[in-house]
């Protein structure tokens, strides 16, 4: 045999002897990191569950050292005292309620007691988070977690700023979470919680059971109303009123203003009919839905900035920008009102203006409702009361969400500067 021939056969040999070898140096690499990945998640679980917190048929997460706990308002919002169980396995411990936003699905407990040593885990940034970022979520499902160890589940945010179930700007996770869920923590690879679990998509009849989407409460709401709820304070949701907005049918992505009241906050901060917003607070927008739920997630009486442009020009809706039709772009920053849930037929806002120290403006009524046939209509102005001025704007909303069935209310309205008087009989609707 030449030595030609000898050395392309041993070259030859030397191939199918190293691919094997590669293979399996390919193999124990991959599983080495597997197991190193492996490895990290469980020692990431092991670190947050401790700050875990089962509470009645629910879930919750401690937030601060001194047992500061977060969980929805469906899950605890209705009775003062609970026990609690940590997920570290420490005997129950007594927690009173401190505030609770009904609208919102959240609420605040408190371990009783001087602590300051109890496992948390902070809030974070919901803000900053995208989605595919891979997340999981502690939980009480089925109450299997009967001595406060919570079940674990991995998943990725799936979506974003979704008004859903009335979670205004919801995060959304194909992280499995059933009933016993609610509450609990929706937590980063940091070990930080960017949403509280609380809604899960059904289907089948509305059986309640996982279907790959669960909706989750932004920490970033919570972190708007932490003073109010920590410390038993109202909750009032912000709105903007006498504004009205439709999704925009131009090239420009956002919400067209399609009606605005002269005496609107929004309006005296320089929003125009026509305008189109494109983000509130920073955060894109480009349906009411979307609007009106972003809006939502802030405190009344707080000061929102909105992006907005204007177009310098008359065009039909749906009419193409022409390139030498002059747009201009500026921030709008207004001051929200707060906004009463419909009741008995009617929305109203409720707020400070330049005009008088407390407003009450009718936004919706609901045609064929108790306001309705006794004469309300958007834009209306409440002064009085049974004949007493409204010396507290939150006075007008105690008297309509808590009055009696039956109950006859005589309201003093202005309407286009002109005084007039109104009686509504209230129906049997009750507050949720």
């Amino acid at each position: 045999m030449s030595r030609r021939v000898r050395v392309m056969a041993a070259l030859a040999l030397g191939c199918l002897v190293a691919a094997p070898v590669r293979a399996d140096d390919d193999e124990r690499e991959a599983l080495a990191r597997a197991r190193q990945e492996q490895a990290a998640l469980v020692a990431l679980v092991a670190r947050c569950s401790p700050a875990f917190v089962a509470v009645g048929g629910g879930s919750a997460v401690c937030i601060r050292a001194d047992g500061l706990i977060v969980t929805n308002h469906h899950v605890a919002g209705d009775r003062e005292q609970w026990a609690v169980y940590f997920g570290d396995g420490r005997p129950a411990l007594k927690a009173k309620r401190l505030g609770a936003d009904a609208r919102g699905d959240l609420c605040f407990l408190k371990v009783e007691g001087e602590h300051s040593d109890l496992p948390f885990l902070p809030l974070g940034d919901s803000s900053r988070v995208v989605p595919g970022q891979r997340v999981f979520a502690l939980g009480n499902p089925w109450l299997l977690s009967q001595d406060g160890r919570p079940t674990v589940t991995f998943g990725i945010v799936s979506a974003l700023h979704h008004n859903q179930g009335g979670y205004t700007d919801a995060i959304m996770t194909d992280t499995a979470v059933n009933p016993g869920n609610s509450g609990g923590p929706l937590i980063t690879l940091g070990g930080e919680v960017i949403g509280i679990n609380g809604r899960i998509m059904t289907r089948f009849a509305g059986v309640r059971v996982n279907t790959g989407i669960g909706v989750a409460i932004p920490s970033n709401q919570i972190r708007n109303f932490f003073e109010p709820l920590s410390t038993a304070k109202p909750v009032w949701h912000g709105e903007l009123a006498s504004v009205f907005v439709a999704a925009a049918e131009r090239p420009v992505l956002g919400v067209r203003v399609t009606d605005i009241y002269t005496s609107s906050p929004a309006y005296r901060a320089g929003l125009r009919y026509d305008d189109i917003v494109t983000a509130v607070g920073g955060v894109p927008v480009r349906t009411r839905s979307q609007f009106d739920g972003i809006l939502g997630t802030h405190p009344a009486g707080s000061v929102v900035t909105l992006d907005v442009t204007r177009i310098d020009a008359d065009l039909d809706l749906g009419e193409p920008i022409p390139d030498d039709v002059a747009t201009s772009r500026h921030a709008i920053a207004v001051r929200l009102a707060s906004v009463e849930p419909v009741r008995h037929g009617i929305e109203f806002a409720v707020g400070s203006g330049d005009d008088a120290p407390y407003t009450t403006t009718v936004e919706r009524v609901e045609p064929g409702g108790p306001a309705w046939c006794a004469g309300l209509r958007p834009g209306d102005r409440i002064t009085h009361v049974d004949g007493e001025p409204l010396a507290e704007a939150r006075q007008f909303a105690s008297v309509w969400r808590y009055g009696y069935p039956g109950k006859r209310i005589v309201l003093a309205i202005e309407r286009g500067g002109i005084a007039m008087l109104r009686t509504i009989e209230l129906t049997g609707v009750q507050p949720e």
